[in-house]
């Protein structure tokens, strides 16, 4: 088990939280500028991104949309990360969910830039077309290998988001849509995340 800390960049203490935390062990942020209403490359941010790419640390940013009312949807978009990967290019990004529904931007952000992934929770299961969608682009412009397989538990399980990559293909049936490769499939499946991410 590898531990990711959460940290509010809003917060006035928020780089003192990262030293606290990386003394414990962690090696990672989860940030998300639509629950933590913070924009991805205020300066707030910018420093919390500095110091995670000094440190070493991956961030993993809820890059999608959401349903409660008071969000900041206009932080959710993965593209407000290309300027966060172009000011620190050695630190590693991860955009949460495809980016869905932006998953083509999402796309065009993994395919753009060496350090930035996307990871696939909860969007194959709990938005299957979208899903299908991301997954079609994605290997359409090569780049499947920059997709790590998650769950986004407890709301998708391990088996669900399984099934779901090995069904994802059904919606190209009987049409002239695009056909995920079930190689490319499992290879996503069981693909070493933490080797990728140099976490091992």
């Amino acid at each position: 088990m590898i531990g990711f800390m959460s940290v509010d960049p809003n917060s006035s203490d928020a780089l003192k939280q990262v030293e606290r935390d990386v003394s414990l062990g962690l090696k990672g942020i989860k940030m998300s500028p639509v629950y933590q209403h913070f924009d991805p490359n205020g300066e707030a941010a910018r420093d919390v991104h500095a110091q995670a790419e000094q440190l070493g640390l991956i961030v993993l940013t809820h890059a999608a949309f959401h349903c409660i009312p008071d969000t900041p949807m206009q932080w959710a978009n993965p593209l407000h990360y290309d300027l966060v990967a172009r000011t620190f290019p050695r630190l590693k990004i991860i955009l949460a969910h495809i980016g869905l529904p932006w998953y083509m931007d999402a796309m065009v952000m993994i395919r753009k830039h060496p350090n930035v992934f996307a990871d696939i929770s909860g969007g194959v299961v709990l938005r299957p077309w979208w899903g299908y969608q991301a997954l079609a682009e994605c290997y359409g412009n090569s780049v499947m290998h920059r997709l790590l397989f998650a769950t986004d538990f407890p709301f998708c399980t391990i088996d669900e988001s399984i099934e779901a990559l090995r069904t994802v293909n059904r919606f190209a049936e009987g049409t002239g849509m695009p056909r995920i490769p079930d190689e490319e499939i499992e290879a996503l499946i069981h693909r070493d995340s933490l080797a990728l991410l140099g976490l091992t």
